[in-house]
């Protein structure tokens, strides 16, 4: 289907082409780095920080999300959805250059900003360009593409530690996207649909300095006196957003009980697959003493069951509605949640831990996708973008905020009692020449690491508790659901 009004037809199969790529780079990018983690603080040092790694790129594309979403609805997708490749691949490269763990951090924000811009837009193009009944299916697909990004980043993070160096899990991206915007230069024409509306940086201003400080009040004791100067910025943005005409947060669909309850439980999805993804390679590598390759596999399972669940789910939803695999996935996150609580400790199994996050990629892969198809069909065109940029926001906010805050828990706890060249040997490759420091800080990481998960089960609970408050609503009666197009540009 061609975008009314368009000059010069889209070609839809090498669009996608360049939109899987898009989502596929911007989703590795967030997990890649978690089994090249280890061996990145061995070489650069600088334990307290570990979770800003991945946090900061999080916080970075959180932030940028809603007003990209924004911007693409006001004046269009494509020279945003570019714009956000550019800076992308920017810090993709300085981040393979960094020479200090506070530089890769930097960078790594820089990459964060350009995929605030990819994948949202890329999934709501893809929104654009099909028929509600088409939807389903290739929203499906592109959410196992995130899934099978979220698993594929730490196994390929792992193999290029091994065979190559951890800087190459940031140059890999670079012929990726490379040729993933020359497709979209060529192949996707939409139409020039400008709006009178703009975005209100002050807005923008206060949503990117509360968040920031938000994240950073899980930064240990000192990081609690931000925590007000967070929630009063926060308190800010929605006083500025209610004034708003054109809001870059959506504040009004909070009333729609929907948009409220898929929102609540994204954000509790994001942290606990993030949180997961993030610290059971840490969990195989640092306690188990696993190799950085063995510390990918440990999620391994993931990768066929998130990819396939996505897929089923998004061919099923036009026949059974979006409650039942919301619900259902969410009691399978809540499960495999709390059964990794029970079953990270020091000793243990990966045929335990494999069971445990094939389940979670099950439910992952159910209620991720069935939720954000929900809300994109929940709203007209002219929102979509800030609608379906909503959605991404608050589930990387939920990865966010839990990969900072647990990171700064672990950190601060192991280097009150571990100088930081003993964490980073016992991390390394020089493991086993340390035996004798070795065994009480990998109990010290045991421990702490089951603390984390003790936490994501209860959240996962609690995901499940939101999810039976979904409403029962007919796919085929929302306003989403009539057209894919765009209304007519205004005069």
């Amino acid at each position: 289907m061609d975008l009314p009004d368009s000059p010069r037809r889209t070609n839809r199969p090498l669009t996608m082409a360049a939109l899987v790529a898009c989502v596929f780079m911007s989703a590795l990018e967030a997990t890649v780095v978690a089994t090249a983690m280890p061996t990145v603080v061995a070489e650069l040092g600088g334990i307290r920080l570990y979770g800003w790694v991945t946090a900061g790129y999080l916080l970075a594309s959180t932030v940028s999300v809603p007003i990209f979403g924004k911007l693409a609805d006001l004046r269009g997708r494509k020279p945003w959805l570019l714009f956000g490749v550019a800076l992308f691949l920017v810090g993709s490269v300085a981040s393979g250059l960094s020479q200090t763990l506070v530089q890769l951090i930097v960078f790594r924000v820089v990459q964060g900003l350009g995929a605030g811009s990819m994948g949202p837009l890329a999934l709501t193009v893809v929104s654009d360009l099909y028929s509600f009944k088409e939807r389903g299916r290739v929203q499906g697909f592109f959410s196992s593409v995130w899934g099978l990004s979220a698993i594929v980043g730490p196994l390929l993070g792992g193999a290029m530690v091994k065979v190559l160096s951890w800087r190459w899990v940031f140059f890999v991206n670079v012929p990726i996207g490379i040729v993933a915007a020359l497709l979209v230069i060529a192949y996707f024409h939409e139409s020039i649909v400008v709006h009178s509306g703009r975005i209100h940086w002050r807005s923008a201003l206060a949503l990117t300095l509360g968040t920031t400080l938000l994240l950073a009040a899980g930064e240990g004791r000192e990081g609690l006196l931000l925590l007000p100067v967070a929630l009063l910025l926060l308190a800010l943005f929605i006083r500025l957003e209610r004034k708003s005409a054109e809001p870059i947060l959506p504040i009004d669909l909070f009333h729609d009980r929907l948009f409220f309850v898929t929102i609540v439980l994204t954000v509790i999805l994001g942290g606990v697959s993030m949180g997961t993804i993030t610290f059971l390679p840490l969990f195989v590598q640092g306690v188990m003493g696993g190799t950085p390759t063995q510390a990918g596999a440990s999620i391994s399972a993931m990768l066929v069951t998130w990819p396939l669940a996505s897929v089923v789910t998004g061919r099923l939803l036009p026949r059974v509605g979006f409650r039942l695999p919301i619900v259902l996935g969410s009691f399978l996150v809540a499960g495999a949640a709390i059964g990794l609580a029970m079953t990270v400790r020091e000793a243990t199994s990966a045929r335990a831990l494999h069971f445990m996050t094939g389940a979670l990629g099950l439910g992952l892969g159910m209620a991720v996708s069935s939720s954000l198809i929900a809300v994109q069909t929940s709203v007209r065109w002219e929102r979509r973008g800030t609608a379906t940029a909503s959605s991404i926001f608050f589930r990387a906010m939920g990865g966010a905020l839990a990969v900072a805050t647990f990171g700064s828990m672990l950190g601060f706890e192991l280097a009150r009692s571990f100088p930081p060249d003993v964490i980073a040997r016992v991390l390394g490759p020089e493991r086993a020449a340390n035996a004798e420091i070795a065994g009480p800080l990998v109990s010290a990481l045991a421990s702490g690491i089951h603390q984390l998960f003790v936490v994501m089960g209860i959240a996962g609970a609690l995901g499940f508790g939101a999810a039976l408050l979904f409403p029962a609503t007919r796919p085929h009666e929302m306003v989403g659901a009539m057209a894919s197009g765009p209304p007519p540009p205004r005069r």
